[in-house]
């Protein structure tokens, strides 16, 4: 059995610096409480379980051709070669044999692959994978066996990133169930179903519940394996990106400082784990002001980075983002545009999509704006719109139009900008619906133009609309 459990990753990567500053303030949009705590849900890694072997009846030969290719796709997917792994297992199914037993490695080599593809972003397919195995498990071993429970919560996981939010909870309900009578209420395997679960409701604004569960899953990990086990820390980081979400800093910064204590005094200094909570801690601290002593934190972990990953490692990005943001609160800007500017362009040469690059490049462009650049910023901009023309509406890609029309405001480009602010703020609505909050900063600037280009009744409207949004006058 292989235990996925991963923690959350604090992932407020925005620079909520003004683009340009304005009458009324076209600016960049900033992010609450709220968006933050949807990040949390949505980065909450995988939580499913990969089996390796099942200790079945099956000819020799098979078995042991079997049992390798599940050892190989296994080790394939701990060195993230999905590709291969997803061959391995493939060729597993073949293998399975059949009967009751064939049935059971067939469920286990079915639930593998399907890990693998949900990895990979094949969700419906990974989805159909899961269902498979699940049915095969409940017919051979019951419903109220502890391996059907874990196929639910992994039929549940793909579930809520399909955003089947009801269906995902009642398998994880029914998971947990399970679990709860087959193995007792303090088990460690039900961890994973309580963070599945406080996942799904972190992401549609059950943050108490979620805090609950997480701290139900914390108490048990450390009390079946100590408090400096993995498994228990990845839980505490767990709880500590959800205070973070939902405010709670100096809670957020106490929890995650434990967490890198007990890694300092556990693993090796230069251990990528400890990269990760440098992260998480730095952005806790930007949180609250203190970009200085996140800039500190920030080096430590590229450094650690950088001597652990080829120098091209789109992983880099991410630390190089963060820090970037700091500096520029530090008025660094000239090493803040340094920094962003090689993140931009190890996300680029790496080939990830829009959505992963968008916040670095929305950040680069603000740091070259408030460097006077308008035009060097303009272009970053409007290479990101090229490619945005299609993707669906979230609170980043309302942050580009909004920025773009920011700057196009400062360079005198009125028309462009009003079209560019009014597209902002439909995306905007899009992604949050017409009556949240989160719509205050792009109505803002979107009225900024209207003045500008004196559709005065228009302009007072949308002043209407921000006071009606608890925006004041």
């Amino acid at each position: 059995m292989w235990d996925s459990f991963r923690r959350v990753r604090v992932s407020s990567r925005r620079c909520s610096t003004s683009t340009s500053p304005k009458p009324r303030g076209c600016r960049g949009a900033t992010t609450d409480g709220r968006a933050r705590l949807r990040r949390a849900g949505r980065l909450l890694a995988l939580l499913l379980f990969l089996w390796v072997t099942e200790p079945a009846p099956l000819a020799a030969a098979d078995h042991a051709n079997w049992d390798a290719l599940m050892t190989a796709g296994a080790a394939a997917v701990e060195e993230g070669r999905l590709e291969e792994a997803e061959r391995a297992f493939r060729e597993a199914l073949n293998l399975a044999g059949e009967g009751a037993a064939g049935e059971l490695r067939r469920a286990t080599t079915l639930n593998n692959l399907g890990y693998v593809l949900h990895r990979r972003g094949r969700l419906a397919e990974a989805e159909e994978l899961y269902a498979q195995a699940l049915a095969l498990r409940q017919t051979r071993l019951g419903p109220e066996h502890p391996e059907v429970a874990q196929s639910l919560a992994n039929l549940a996981e793909v579930k809520r990133a399909r955003g089947r939010v009801e269906d995902a909870e009642r398998l994880y309900r029914r998971a947990l169930a399970i679990r709860e009578k087959a193995l007792g209420p303090e088990h460690p395997d039900l961890a994973q179903t309580l963070t599945g679960l406080a996942v799904l409701y972190a992401g549609t604004g059950r943050g108490e519940e979620a805090r609950a569960l997480l701290q139900r899953a914390l108490d048990i990990l450390e009390k079946a394996f100590g408090a400096d086990d993995r498994r228990t820390l990845e839980a505490k980081a767990n709880l500590a990106s959800l205070e973070y979400s939902l405010g709670r800093f100096p809670e957020a910064e106490r929890l995650y400082r434990e967490v890198l204590a007990a890694q300092e005094r556990t693993l090796d200094a230069e251990a990528p784990e400890i990269a990760g909570t440098l992260v998480a801690l730095a952005e806790v601290l930007r949180s609250q002001g203190r970009s200085g002593e996140a800039v500190s934190l920030l080096e430590r972990a590229l450094a650690i980075r950088r001597a652990r990953l080829a120098p091209n490692d789109p992983a880099l990005a991410r630390v190089l983002n963060d820090l970037g943001v700091n500096l520029h609160a530090l008025g660094r800007s000239e090493e803040a545009e340094k920094a962003l500017a090689e993140a931009v362009a190890l996300e680029a040469d790496a080939g990830l999509p829009l959505a992963t690059r968008l916040p670095a490049v929305l950040n680069l462009a603000a740091v070259l704006s408030s460097l006077g650049r308008q035009e060097e910023a303009l272009a970053v901009l409007e290479e990101a719109a090229r490619e945005a023309e299609e993707a669906p509406a979230d609170g980043d890609l309302a942050r580009l139009w909004n920025d773009l029309g920011a700057v196009q405001y400062a360079l005198g480009r009125y028309r462009e900008a009003g079209e560019k602010l009014e597209r902002a703020v439909a995306t905007a609505e899009a992604a949050y619906g017409e009556k949240d909050p989160r719509l205050i900063p792009y109505l803002r600037n979107y009225a900024s133009i209207l003045d500008a280009l004196a559709r005065e009744k228009e302009a007072q409207r949308v002043t209407q609309r921000i006071e009606e949004l608890g925006g004041g006058s």
